[in-house]
């Protein structure tokens, strides 16, 4: 589906993120959530943080990135309909990627604790988020694979 491509130079290029979230978890997100506006390169949340929300983008698009020792090795757009911040708040663990807007960007913000507060109110929205994650892990296991071919072809 998607990769993570790495040039030369170890910045890498972007990749297409996102999935057209479930209708009814997106109506029950902003229900309990508030609309943000976040000005071009604005950041949404930083890489390492301890994860404070999840965000719906309604309009515009953020730009996703991982640092590894300084270096960007990962950078992913995402489009209105995208969820930021999942495996953060789903996990407990900090965040794993950066987010910042490119270009004007509007998007729902609801609280770590509101999230997961709706999973245990509508417990069929879980499974629509464990959706959504494991197609993550797929992307994520997909990219490996060609970044490991890509290394042993070098080889």
């Amino acid at each position: 589906m998607h990769s993570l491509p790495f040039s030369g130079s170890g910045e890498s290029e972007p990749t297409s993120f996102g999935h057209a979230v479930d209708p009814e978890l997106a109506y029950k997100v902003q229900k309990r959530s508030k609309l943000f506006r976040f000005g071009s390169h604005e950041v949404l949340f930083r890489q390492g943080d301890d994860p404070e929300s999840v965000f719906l983008i309604q309009r515009g698009e953020a730009l996703l990135t991982m640092r590894v020792n300084g270096v960007t090795v990962m950078r992913v757009p995402a489009g209105a309909g995208s969820l930021l911040g999942l495996p953060g708040v789903v996990g407990g663990r900090p965040y794993t990627l950066g987010a910042q807007a490119l270009g004007e960007l509007e998007a729902y913000r609801i609280g770590a604790d509101q999230f997961l507060e709706l999973m245990r109110d509508e417990p069929q929205l879980s499974l629509v988020v464990l959706r959504i994650m494991a197609s993550e892990i797929h992307s994520a296991r997909e990219a490996w694979v060609s970044l490991a071919d890509k290394a042993l072809s070098e080889n």
